[in-house]
This record gives C-alpha cells, structure tokens and sequence, in this order.
C-alpha cells in the first residue's frame, strides 16, 4: 500500500499493479468520507453514484497520476 501525495508516474503505478495483481491497481480517493454506503440516502452501492464527486476523483487522479 501506499498513500500518494504529490504526483507520481504511471510507471510506478505499473511496477506496483505488477507485484500484486497483474495489471490492476485499486485506488481509494477520500472526498470526506461523502462515498459510504447509505441506505438512507438511497446510495445502496459501492460505486460513486453523485456525478459531480466522480467528477472530483477524476480530476484529483489525474492531477496525481502521470504518464
């Protein structure tokens, strides 16, 4: 694991994918914990239903995440 900071490589996303599972590296992107499962606000999954907080973890990736 580890917790990213400043921006990094995809090269080094690469070498981290190719220690654990191939070709696959999960990334947790924490908005204030707003993408919990919750019942009560009718989120029932783990995906990011709010467009706009998808929004947000693709432009904090791709200010993190380097080719």
């Amino acid at each position: 694991m580890e917790i990213v900071r400043a921006p990094i490589l995809l090269a080094h996303l690469e070498t981290l994918a190719a220690a654990m599972f191939g070709d696959l590296v999960k990334a947790v992107v924490d908005l204030d914990s707003m993408i919990n499962l919750r019942p009560s606000q009718r989120n029932r999954t783990r995906s990011v239903d709010d467009p706009a907080a998808r929004v947000a973890i693709t432009e904090i990736v791709a200010r993190l995440v380097h080719p």
